[in-house]
């Protein structure tokens, strides 16, 4: 037990390390290309983001452990926006949203929503997770819509410090995850915890730390467009990539929880509505919008717990 501790505090530092290099190499990217740093954040960023809950969600499918795959993809959403997006709307509310936000947002819920739909016979099968498949393709062809409209591409020589920083951060985010999940799993079921609530909850926040990194490494950059881009792209990659990963890879589809079905996902709902009515409604963010968040997520984690 004492040396799957270490492990998992070892993967965890790995995971957080990595992604502060991805917010750096994101940064500059942005910089060099002109491109609005939402849409960075909602492609770069959550894409590299999420490799952590893809590698888990993917390596868990494999070892016949599909409730602690769905639970990290559902979780690390719920986590995304009650605590991350929470902290990052409570500390530093943005005074004006984006154009970009509303329509990103908005195709997060309704891919949420079309999850739910797939979901009800308790079986998301393989050719069903076509359909995600396709929202995903979607989501890239409107980011790349958006940068050719919003920015201008210049060309400028690549940096090799930030290549190196995107490469290495990628390799420790690898590593971190696996040790993660792997000792995770291990302490939880030496508890007697459900793989379940192992996935919604440890893995799910322990693979949500690129974005928690992210976030407050955009905030002490004052770049908080980029953390609420990254926070959107990384639901959107949890529900049209990272479930569909799991489903390629598992025997005849995914088979979900009841619970996961009523409760995991229509909270999942409930926190996006949190995040996008407010600006939706006043075309700003609150800081009571980030306090009902955290609130909200604390009151999930206690009826999922108990």
């Amino acid at each position: 037990m004492f040396i799957n501790v270490l492990l998992l505090i070892l993967g965890l530092g790995f995971i957080i390390k990595g992604g502060d290099w991805f917010v750096d190499s994101a940064i500059w990217m942005a910089r060099i290309t002109k491109i609005p740093p939402f849409i960075i954040g909602a492609t770069i960023v959550s894409l590299a983001t999420t490799v952590p809950e893809v590698l888990v969600s993917v390596i868990a499918t494999m070892q016949g452990s599909t409730d602690l795959a769905l639970g990290n993809a559902i979780g690390s959403i719920i986590a995304n926006i009650g605590l991350i997006m929470g902290i990052s709307l409570f500390v530093a509310p943005p005074k004006h949203t984006s154009k970009d936000y509303i329509i990103k947002g908005l195709y997060m819920v309704a891919s949420a929503i079309i999850l739910i739909a797939l979901s009800l016979d308790g079986l998301l099968s393989k050719p069903q997770s076509l359909i995600l498949w396709g929202l995903l393709i979607g989501f890239f062809i409107l980011n790349i819509t958006s940068s050719k409209k919003d920015g201008t591409m210049e060309e400028v020589a690549f940096d090799k410090k930030y290549v190196f920083l995107f490469i290495l951060g990628a390799i420790s985010v690898v590593i971190g995850a696996r040790l993660l999940v792997d000792n995770g799993v291990a302490i939880a079921r030496a508890l007697n915890i459900s793989e379940a609530i192992i996935g919604l909850t440890i893995v799910a926040v322990g693979t949500s730390l690129p974005e928690l990194v992210t976030t407050i490494t955009a905030l002490i950059k004052k770049n908080s467009n980029l953390s609420l881009g990254n926070i959107v792209g990384a639901n959107i990659m949890n529900i049209l990539l990272v479930i569909p990963s799991a489903t390629l890879v598992s025997t005849s589809g995914l088979v979900m929880r009841m619970q996961t079905v009523v409760q995991d996902i229509p909270f999942s709902i409930l926190f996006m509505s949190i995040a996008m009515i407010p600006p939706l409604l006043f075309k700003r963010f609150f800081k009571w919008q980030g306090l009902m968040m955290l609130v909200t997520y604390g009151i999930y984690l206690i009826i999922t717990i108990l």
